[in-house]
């Protein structure tokens, strides 16, 4: 997964810069909240906050994705929207499939 996002990232900054557009820096306030959660937890506890977050940042992505790559007004942004869903449709499936298995 962390290569599919990388790869996805780097496709966005890319356009982004090409545009002079700049990206944000860092994770983020929002993002720097929940690893301060999880940097509490430990064991099954984690697991499960870890598992649940990543199941909702996924749904969340799919989707953006999916309203980009329908309606986005910038083809380069269209096109990495599109190409990256099916990636970030089956990561989806893989975390849900997983939440399914710690209940």
């Amino acid at each position: 997964m962390v290569q599919d996002h990388s790869k996805a990232n780097m496709k966005l900054n890319d356009v982004a810069q090409s545009r002079g557009v700049k990206t944000p820096k860092g994770i983020g306030v929002e993002n720097n909240a929940e690893l301060l959660k999880l940097k509490a937890l430990s064991g099954s506890t984690f697991a499960k906050s870890y598992v649940d977050m990543m199941v909702d940042d996924h749904k969340k992505d799919v989707a953006d994705f999916q309203k980009e790559s329908e309606g986005g007004a910038d083809d380069a942004v269209k096109n990495i929207a599109a190409d990256t869903l099916p990636t970030l449709q089956e990561h989806c499936k893989v975390v849900q499939d997983l939440q399914s298995k710690m209940k």
